[in-house]
């Protein structure tokens, strides 16, 4: 009977780096607004309309290597100072509403795409899904 030949695979380096795939972000619906506080709003979600940081504090959201970065990063209001955070704007700070724009996310591994609304405080524009971290200036 003839001896077995052994297969020895070789790894080869051919030089090129490969990404990690990036998934957008997971959906999640937008906070809502009680009804005293709807017309209000409503009625101010004009672009260049001013607003402020209601929230304690406003914190971008933090990157994720495996999640795709939109344009411009997500804001989050906190209850609480985020530790060593290079960026966070306090409650009063003045921002300017931009409108909505559109971004795709997921929900069930399905892309959906979702109007967010943005704003400008300084020279940083945030997405939000949440209005009541912010208030219109009347």
């Amino acid at each position: 009977m003839p001896a077995k030949k052994k297969v020895v695979w070789k790894k080869t380096d051919s030089g090129i780096v490969q990404e990690k795939v990036r998934h957008p972000r997971n959906y999640k619906p937008d906070a809502e607004l009680p009804e005293d506080k709807r017309e209000l709003y409503t009625q101010h979600l004009v672009p260049g309309s001013l607003w402020r940081v209601a929230s304690l504090h406003l914190n971008p959201e933090a990157s994720n290597p495996s999640i795709e970065d939109h344009v411009h990063p997500y804001a989050n209001g906190l209850d609480w100072m985020p530790w060593g955070s290079p960026i966070v704007h306090n409650r009063g700070e003045l921002a300017i509403y931009l409108g909505t724009t559109r971004v795709e996310e997921v929900s069930r591994d399905k892309k959906v795409s979702v109007l967010r609304h943005t704003f400008a405080i300084g020279a940083r524009v945030y997405i939000t899904r949440n209005l009541m971290d912010w208030e219109p200036v009347v």
